[in-house]
């Protein structure tokens, strides 16, 4: 099965303020002074620390951290894996076998994910309260993964958008896409866009609440139903 053109959370200007990332969360974006209008978007390493409210207890607060990270390490791999384990799931309508994980990976690899032309963002639990660089955190399990890439010099692509099923409902897809947004302005990109599919009705009303609107095909891939573009700048 080719997955490549068919990322959506599961499967897929300025980047959203906090209180349109989510109702009850905050994003801190540290690295770097406050941009500024007509001051050049800072370049290089940055994170997105997130405090959002979980709908367990009222007296419970879940962080996550959202930072770059590399295609290829053992840690990127599982999460991918485990992503086209869910989309692929789900348009079979079964679990998907091994074999045929495999076989999609394989069509659909993310090494083009990483700087100069992408970028590939993890999102971690992380315990107790740190610093606003996330220096005096502890870094837990993975949440979820977003990609981007650039498909001409100001026009980027919103790939690999998950949230692990027990991180859901909280928030989290919202605020990666809200980073992923940030990797693409800090790549030279003015538009997003994203492809997704007619069954993954959720994505596409996530979609809606962060200002993409439902644009012609800019692509003709096999498992690609409905595509989204955004004006980032």
């Amino acid at each position: 099965m080719k997955t490549r053109s068919t990322d959506a959370p599961p499967h897929p200007e300025r980047p959203p303020s906090p209180a349109r990332v989510h109702p009850r969360a905050r994003a801190i974006r540290p690295v770097g002074p406050a941009d500024a209008p007509g001051t050049p978007r800072a370049q290089g390493p940055w994170e997105i620390r997130l405090r959002a409210r979980t709908p367990l207890s009222v007296n419970e607060r879940m962080n996550w951290n959202i930072a770059p990270a590399s295609v290829g390490t053992a840690e990127a791999d599982a999460v991918l894996r485990a992503y086209i384990d869910d989309i692929a799931g789900r348009y079979y309508g079964r679990p998907a076998t091994p074999e045929e994980i495999d076989t999609a990976l394989a069509e659909s690899p993310s090494d083009d994910l990483a700087p100069p032309h992408g970028a590939f963002l993890l999102a971690r639990e992380a315990n107790g309260t740190g610093g606003a660089n996330g220096a005096n955190s502890t870094a837990g399990a993975v949440l979820g993964c977003v990609g981007v890439r650039l498909l001409s010099a100001k026009t980027a692509e919103l790939k690999r958008v998950w949230v692990t099923p027990a991180a859901r409902g909280r928030g989290l897809g919202s605020a990666l896409i809200g980073a992923a947004e940030h990797a693409a302005l800090d790549l030279g990109a003015t538009t997003m866009r994203l492809d997704t599919r007619t069954d993954l009705v959720e994505a596409r009303r996530l979609y809606g609440r962060h200002g993409y609107a439902e644009i012609p095909p800019y692509h003709h891939g096999k498992y690609a139903d409905h595509w989204f573009e955004k004006r980032l700048a």
